[in-house]
């Protein structure tokens, strides 16, 4: 009499199915980190070269990071009300995004603009790991508020369609 194992390998489709969909989550996170990140330098990039503004750096440009954090947030709250379990994950996977974001984009103006000359096209980004930590820091309101926003708005239409 012979007993087959169960694979530990093998899981039910449905254990697949949420961690492949965890997974995607995460990734999709990350990538709207980096994008919010990229956003916010090229528009400091673009303000500096434009001559709109000489504020330099991260904190002379806050409205332009609450902005970029806002829209990270609302990406957020969408994943978080797709999944409501996901709420730290998604906060985590953003800000790897933002630390990703921060490092490839030093790596660009590095490889690519510092050809140009230097400030405004080249900035020099040494102590880019506390980059990193201001925009964690000032990422951490906007980012609540634009969850806080798309959890509100969606939950007002769940309202709305279940009264109908």
């Amino acid at each position: 009499m012979s007993v087959e194992l169960p694979s530990l390998n093998r899981g039910d489709s449905g254990t697949r199915q949420r961690s492949r969909d965890l997974w995607i989550g995460r990734l999709s996170m990350i990538l709207a980190g980096i994008a919010a990140t990229f956003g916010l330098y090229g528009f400091m990039k673009l303000r500096a070269i434009l001559a709109w503004s000489t504020e330099r750096g991260i904190l002379g440009n806050l409205p332009a990071a609450a902005v970029a954090f806002l829209l990270l947030g609302g990406v957020a709250g969408l994943r978080v009300a797709a999944r409501p379990r996901t709420g730290g994950s998604a906060w985590r996977s953003a800000y790897g995004g933002i630390a990703v974001g921060v490092v490839l984009w030093a790596m660009l103006e590095d490889l690519v603009f510092r050809r140009f000359g230097t400030y405004p096209i080249y900035e020099e980004h040494n102590l880019f790991p506390v980059e990193i930590i201001m925009l964690w820091v000032v990422a951490a309101i906007p980012m609540a508020a634009g969850i806080g926003l798309v959890h509100t708005l969606l939950t007002a239409q769940r309202r709305h369609h279940d009264t109908r």
